[in-house]
């Protein structure tokens, strides 16, 4: 019976109808039933049947109507009202006691304020009228005739006609007014809601529109009726009125988007264009002015701006010429082009004697008679200080080359700037674009590799492009180097044994290997003198000197105690702060300095200025010292003597002839011999064939190392190998 906040919302009927249609109709039936239960054994022993049809018919309409209030609110008002009509005919039809028949007709009257509640005003006033039936059946106190031949009265008749009055009128009309009120209260608090909601509304757009950046105002008929504050600032601005800026625009009834015009006003013209579109209301139209003077003026400056810094990203600032942005992007748009690059030979004493705004003057007088003597459609331009690149579309490389040819002996060889004399050298490399510039190059670079070459004045040669590849795969090279340094998982040690007389283990030299991840196995002849040259070689030997160490500490925790020899370049030598750090760094470690024995190229001792220091540094701290590669180098003997090296290992090139040879074998025996004179042990590498080891013994030689021995094998194979031949021995 009482309705939820979803039924209020139910577009089918308002919900305080559905509500009050539901309190009438349980209120009748439960009267129906009382009556049903209280009448139906009186009508049957009486044999008044009708009364029982009647009931039920009354109760299945009304059940009928309560089932269908929800969904077929209209067809349920019709079968209560209906039923309301039937009611009072049906007392004056069956009740033959006219005294309470008139009650029927009494309860008529409730028709309008059924009609109220369910219907509405015309159903209403169509009720009212209705009601001058009854009404005038009352006023004529007359019984209808009767038509049904009924003379029998049920007992309690005048009990339930009386309970239907009370019903009606005492719960059912005062509970669907109820509901109307309650309904009509709901409404209007909704309604203050929605009110409160659009009046805040109104206010956020009236807001927005008045603090909106942009100018505009409210049409009415073609005349203003609101301004934003942004209008009204334009306006004071300009000096403008707005009656007049309408009537200078020429705005056209229907909606419009013009573009940008010219506007005068007082202080000037002024570049604006127009918005006009149609408002919710038909009489009021939205206009927005948008002002582009300040804009367009900022465009303008921009695009010269643009033009300035084109210029001056693709123009040397010191000649005029294009730079190399310029002149790769020239190149870039032609499909093919011979090009020439002249070095200044003598450029860096040019500017150092006459400075560089001369300098500059004299390049640039000597390019523009370049450009003068070369076909129409050449384009020269400055890539560097010293450097200058002429180009030309349309010649071929061999035209070029024999232009340029004749051009430098026409050339004159002095220039005349501000009295002074300038001597220009020129140096002239010639190639064909494309193919110039080399993947990852780029002219600078292209020129800095000319640079680092030497100059021939007046020489005109094709540039040499393979040399410039092969100096980026070294460059490459150079790179992947320092990153394996770094990465800890491409470079590893291996270590080729060294054995006496009996064959037994009595040290191994550690062997940087590094295995690249795209070219596998480089070879230690290749990436040892670029690390070098790199000036990475004190990173390199840093490791290595870490890995041995840490191979070390492993094999004594194993019970191996082995020397390692590891190789250090003379650039290691000549570092102070490498010798100070192998130097802390193995005492960090307590590791004992003889189980390290560091090998030097001989070459290292060509100069005893720059590694005595350090030599004498590293024996006094306990290291071993072997001179490696003995007789390949550039010594003297007093400093092989002067030096107090344990080991001399004789280079693999004194043996490959022995046995066989008697010059080499005589060599190799006076090799060992002298190495024995100056204290050390000689130590042969290379040893290959049983011949040759045999030859070795036979001639006193005590140790080796070479392929017929043993291979360089990885640490877990050596200490096998070790502990296999300690087993045997013992």
């Amino acid at each position: 019976m009482f309705y939820l906040d979803e039924e209020q919302r139910d577009l089918r009927a308002p919900a305080w109808q559905i509500s009050a249609l539901r309190i009438m109709v349980l209120a009748g039936l439960l009267l129906l039933l009382g009556i049903g239960l209280h009448s139906g054994y009186s009508a049957w022993q009486l044999g008044a049947y009708h009364v029982i049809y009647i009931i039920a018919g009354f109760y299945l309409v009304l059940v009928v109507a309560s089932i269908l209030a929800r969904r077929q609110f209209r067809l349920s008002r019709l079968l209560l009202t209906g039923a309301i009509i039937a009611a009072g005919f049906v007392t004056q039809l069956f009740i033959p006691d006219f005294a309470i028949a008139k009650l029927g007709a009494l309860f008529l009257y409730s028709l309008p304020m059924v009609a109220l509640l369910t219907w509405g005003k015309k159903a209403t006033l169509a009720a009212m009228l209705f009601n001058l039936l009854p009404f005038a059946y009352l006023v004529h106190n007359q019984p209808l005739p009767a038509l049904l031949q009924i003379q029998q009265t049920l007992p309690s008749s005048h009990l339930y006609l009386q309970g239907l009055l009370f019903i009606f009128f005492n719960i059912c009309l005062p509970l669907g007014m109820m509901r109307m009120l309650r309904a009509l209260d709901w409404h209007n608090g909704s309604q203050q809601k929605l009110n409160k909601q659009l009046k805040l509304s109104m206010q956020l757009y009236r807001d927005l529109f008045d603090n909106d950046a942009h100018p505009a105002l409210i049409l009415r008929d073609d005349s203003a009726v609101r301004y934003n504050k942004a209008m009204r600032s334009w306006l004071k601005e300009h000096d403008v009125l707005a009656s007049k800026l309408l009537k200078e625009l020429h705005l056209p009834k229907d909606d419009c988007t013009q573009e940008a015009r010219l506007l005068g006003t007082p202080k000037g013209q002024r570049l604006v264009s127009l918005t006009k579109s149609r408002m919710a209301h038909r009489h009021y139209h939205l206009l927005l002015l948008d002002d582009q003077t300040e804009a367009s003026q900022l465009k303008l400056q921009l695009a010269g701006e643009r033009v300035q810094n084109r210029r001056l990203r693709w123009h040397d600032i010191s000649t005029g010429m294009l730079n190399e942005t310029g002149i790769e992007h020239w190149l870039n748009r032609k499909p093919r082009a011979a090009v020439a690059l002249m070095q200044l030979c003598n450029g860096p004493s040019l500017r150092l004697r006459f400075g560089k705004d001369i300098s500059n003057q004299a390049l640039a007088r000597l390019a523009s008679q370049v450009k003068t003597l070369l076909p129409r459609g050449a384009v020269v331009g400055r890539i560097a200080h010293n450097t200058l690149i002429f180009a030309h579309p349309n010649l071929t490389l061999a035209a070029l080359t024999d232009r340029l040819t004749r051009i430098e002996h026409q050339l004159p060889h002095r220039f005349e700037v501000q009295d002074q004399s300038l001597v220009l050298e020129r140096h002239w490399h010639l190639a064909e674009h494309p193919g110039l510039m080399p993947d990852g190059h780029h002219l600078g670079s292209l020129a800095s590799y000319l640079c680092s070459h030497p100059l021939v004045p007046g020489q005109v040669r094709q540039l040499d492009l393979k040399a410039l590849a092969n100096q980026d795969s070294q460059q490459r090279l150079l790179d992947a180097l320092r990153k394996a340094i770094q990465s800890d998982d491409q470079l590893y040690l291996e270590y080729q044994p060294q054995c006496d007389v009996s064959g037994r283990i009595i040290a191994a030299e550690a062997l940087l290997r590094w295995h690249h991840p795209e070219l596998g196995l480089v070879s230690p002849a290749d990436f040892i003198p670029l690390a070098e040259q790199g000036g990475i070689i004190s990173q390199l030997s840093r490791w290595v000197v870490q890995r041995a160490c840490e191979q070390i500490r492993e094999w004594q925790a194993q019970g191996i105690t082995l020397r390692l020899s590891i190789n250090l370049s003379v650039l290691d030598l000549v570092d102070d702060l490498f010798i100070r750090w192998l130097l802390d760094y193995c005492q960090q470690q307590q590791l004992n300095q003889g189980q390290l024995e560091l090998e030097i190229t001989e070459t290292a001792l060509a100069d005893p200025e720059q590694t005595s220091k350090a030599l004498k540094q590293l024996s006094d701290a306990g290291f071993p010292l072997a001179i490696d590669d003995f007789g390949t180098g550039q010594s003297s003997l007093a400093r092989l003597n002067s030096l107090d090296a344990s080991l001399i290992k004789i280079d693999r090139d004194f043996l490959k002839e022995v046995p066989g040879r008697d010059r080499s074998e005589n060599m190799l025996k006076a090799i060992i011999e002298l190495c024995r004179a100056t204290g050390a042990e000689p130590l042969v590498e290379g040893v290959e064939t049983q011949q040759q080891l045999d030859w070795l013994l036979q001639h006193n030689c005590r140790l080796f190392q070479g392929f017929h021995l043993y291979k360089p094998m990885p640490p877990r194979t050596l200490a096998l190998l070790v502990r296999e031949l300690d087993s045997k021995r013992s």
